[in-house]
């Protein structure tokens, strides 16, 4: 999926000129199936320059389950219980972290990267209120870092395979669509 992450980060100029650097260290905040998704991909795009230095989960059984899938991320530095958090932060001195873990924590973990200057992506939504958007707002008007806010639905394969089918009408005249999205409550 980091394919289609830089696709989504070319498009964006202000992201496409963090792409310049030689190298990306990037933390995972969340090792979720969208986690999962990335670093399955992250071998194969060269285009970004990345090296992942940090991944953190308030679960353990996440980080039993990315291992068994992806055995050879074992060896990346893991991060375990709220409390690890600013630990990942300042052991990993990452250039990026990818904020994916559950919506009502997206704020704190932005606000704490950012506190270090540290850029920030993101999955959408930003936040699980205005409130917490606005603290977020705050603190990157006082970070040298930057926040970004990505949303990866319509770059998964099967979404991208769907609008070439529709550009090419192969289903003919489309009259309605409905999208329905289900997230992990765990």
């Amino acid at each position: 999926m980091l394919s289609q992450w830089c696709r989504l980060w070319e498009s964006a100029a202000a992201l496409a000129n963090l792409l310049e650097m030689t190298m990306k260290k990037i933390a995972i905040c969340g090792v979720s199936h969208r986690a999962i998704r990335l670093l399955r991909e992250m071998d194969e795009e060269t285009k970004c320059r990345c090296d992942l230095v940090g991944l953190f989960d308030v679960d353990e059984t996440r980080f039993k389950a990315l291992f068994e899938v992806l055995p050879e991320y074992a060896d990346v530095p893991t991060y375990l219980g709220q409390e690890t958090f600013t630990s990942m932060l300042e052991q990993s001195s990452p250039d990026l972290v990818w904020v994916v873990s559950r919506d009502n924590c997206h704020a704190d973990y932005a606000i704490a990267a950012l506190a270090r200057d540290i850029d920030v992506f993101v999955e959408k939504p930003m936040t699980a209120s205005a409130a917490e958007a606005a603290r977020v707002i705050v603190a990157e008007k006082s970070s040298e870092g930057r926040v970004y806010v990505g949303y990866n639905y319509r770059y998964m394969g099967e979404n991208v395979k769907l609008k070439e089918l529709l550009k090419n009408n192969a289903v003919g005249a489309v009259t309605a669509v409905e999208f329905q999205s289900y997230m992990e409550e765990n």
